[in-house]
């Protein structure tokens, strides 16, 4: 398991404005050699600032498993809006079943994302063997970068501001 900072050494902000939506993760494909679910320090961080802050439990790697279980969690909660974040493998391959709740918004990481600007070191070697491995399994993983392996404070904070962003959206749309 990768541990690239404790969240122990990040400093709470108070009194943020919270989303009254879910922060929804979905995590791209793993593989034994890489299983951490997305940004999981950055859940963690988040949690500890009061927000609701899930992680869709997907199967490993097997593309019609995934549809399917991704779907099945969207019927459950049905009429629910939430907050998601996905990469941009993860985005093509849920896009549709994304469709279906229009309401949700949608934050998509990659090159062309607000936070394509963070730093981030080579990918380790247990990472470009995930790659490998799903790339040999027919599927493609994302971008190291895109699985949220923040090192800085800077980062954490950034993105914290981006959750408040998206409060401040939500209490806009309700005042309307």
């Amino acid at each position: 398991m990768l541990v690239l900072m404790d969240t122990e050494n990040l400093a709470l902000r108070p009194n943020c404005l919270l989303t009254k939506s879910p922060l929804v993760f979905l995590t791209g494909p793993r593989s034994l050699f890489f299983y951490e679910m997305m940004g999981q320090n950055l859940q963690d961080f988040l949690a500890a600032h009061g927000y609701q802050v899930l992680s869709v439990p997907l199967p490993f790697r097997h593309p019609r498993l995934r549809k399917l279980a991704f779907t099945n969690w969207l019927t459950r909660n049905c009429g629910k809006k939430f907050h998601f974040f996905i990469g941009p493998e993860t985005f093509k391959e849920f896009k549709t079943e994304l469709e279906t709740h229009p309401d949700s918004t949608l934050t998509i990481f990659g090159p062309d994302s607000d936070f394509n600007d963070f730093k981030f070191k080579n990918a380790p070697l247990n990472y470009r063997l995930h790659q490998l491995f799903c790339w040999l399994m027919l599927s493609k993983a994302e971008r190291y970068a895109d699985t949220l392996p923040l090192e800085k404070l800077e980062d954490y904070d950034r993105f914290l501001d981006h959750c408040v962003h998206l409060a401040e959206d939500e209490l806009m749309e309700n005042q309307l």
